[in-house]
Parts: structure tokens; sequence; C-alpha cells
């Protein structure tokens, strides 16, 4: 009798698990867009930690400025993010890219061809960071929408 409770007990726990790693990947799927005032202070503290990023601060703030960004994290683990940039001294542009998405030790990794991003989760946002050729253009955040 004892071994069957805990038999169950087992049964249950790993049934809850299971459900509680499906929930995580289904809260992170969404669609989220550019955050702009949680980008400019991730901006900001990126250009405090590296000083020899910091004169592409401004640059970096106007182009943020210019962005539209929106990504879609979908169930299934595929990623679809859309871009468009109108800054006035350059010819507008628009960009799709396709990848793949996971989430990883509480974090979200977001993988195309040129390289993967990693997003802390925070509450309805993703502060992501990636590999870049300064600092401060790697760093943003994404808000869900």
């Amino acid at each position: 009798m004892e071994r069957t409770r805990y038999t169950r007990f087992a049964l249950m726990a790993s049934l809850a698990l299971a459900l509680l790693a499906i929930g995580c990947r289904t809260n992170a799927a969404g669609d989220y867009e550019l955050d702009l005032e949680e980008t400019k202070k991730a901006v900001a503290k990126s250009a405090a930690e590296n000083p020899e990023d910091a004169p592409m601060k401004d640059a970096t703030l106007k182009m943020y400025s210019a962005m539209r960004l929106s990504v879609t994290l979908h169930e299934d683990g595929k990623m679809t993010s859309r871009t468009s940039l109108a800054m006035p001294d350059a010819p507008p542009g628009e960009g799709k890219q396709d990848g793949t998405w996971k989430l990883d030790q509480g974090r979200v990794v977001i993988s195309v061809t040129d390289g993967d991003t990693v997003c802390q989760v925070d509450a309805k946002r993703l502060r992501c960071a990636r590999e870049a050729y300064n600092k401060l253009q790697g760093s943003y955040v994404l808000r869900r929408k």
C-alpha cells in the first residue's frame, strides 16, 4: 500500500514537472516589439560598462529610435522577426528574418544564421544581448505586445 502511494506521488510529481516545463515554453511564446525606453537604459548601461564603445551611444540610440522591430516566438520553436528602419540621412530599409528559439535555463535563446541572441526573461519583457561589433548595438529589450 505504501509503495503504491509513493508510485502515485512520483507519477504525479513527474506529470506536474512536465506540465510546468510546457507552461514555461508557452509563456515565452508570443509577439514582442522593441521597448524603446528600456532599450535606452540598456544602451546607457552598456556604454558605462564598455568605455571603448561609449562614443557610439548617441548614434545607437538614434538608430533604435528610428527602428520598428517585431518578433514572434511561435509555439513550435520557430521565430520570425520584422525590422523597418527610417532614418533621415539614409534610405529606408526593411527586413525579415526567420530562425528558431528555445528556453534554456530560464533564458530565451534565439538562433538565426548570423548567431544567437540570449534574452533574460523579465515578466513581460525579454532583455536581450548578442555579439555585435560594438556592445551597444547588441543590447536591447523586447516587450510583449
